[in-house]
């Protein structure tokens, strides 16, 4: 993590307490780093049975966040892996991480991309949970999409549709 984010409580879902407790003892592993808690992070459970519904998913709402700010349990990636909703004025952003890793995965006739499929498939914990995220994730765009803006931490041609549309021009992902 980065300096300004020392000091940062960090979330997470308490079925991955365990998880983390081990992947931190074992260090370094294939996807924890010591880096990754050098700092001390502050870590904070939560548990999807005190849930409430957004836009028809399980969210949470952090304590101490302004109900803007919920969390939504996008799982399969990782053990409790969590999409972050901001609302964003009259809409809401859901940066959903890991939960897919290009923009047409979350098409009507999903299609994923051959080279990042490869990573996405090597790096997930559980294949079903994963697909099943993806599928509630089109049917967000579908049900929602005027009111929600999705993306990920890996499409390159997604941040690049973003920005184009932060900067006044309009465009979508053409790769």
């Amino acid at each position: 993590m980065q300096g300004h984010h020392v000091w940062s409580r960090l979330l997470m879902q308490a079925r991955g307490s365990a998880l983390l407790e081990a992947a931190t003892a074992q260090a370094p592993s294939f996807r924890y780093r010591p880096a990754h808690w050098a700092h001390g992070p502050d870590w904070v459970t939560y548990t999807p049975e005190r849930a409430d519904r957004w836009f028809g998913c399980t969210a949470i709402q952090p304590e101490g966040l302004p109900p803007e700010i919920q969390l939504i349990p996008l799982g399969g990636h990782t053990e409790g892996h969590t999409g972050v909703a901001v609302r964003d004025g009259d809409r809401w952003l859901l940066h959903c991480g890991d939960a897919y890793y290009y923009h047409r995965e979350l098409q009507h006739h999903r299609e994923p991309h051959p080279l990042l499929d490869v990573v996405q498939v090597g790096s997930e914990i559980h294949h079903d949970l994963r697909l099943g995220t993806q599928a509630r994730l089109r049917e967000l765009l579908h049900d929602h999409g005027d009111e929600v803006t999705v993306f990920c931490a890996h499409d390159p041609w997604e941040l690049a549709a973003h920005q184009d549309r932060a900067d006044g021009r309009e465009s979508l992902p053409t790769a």
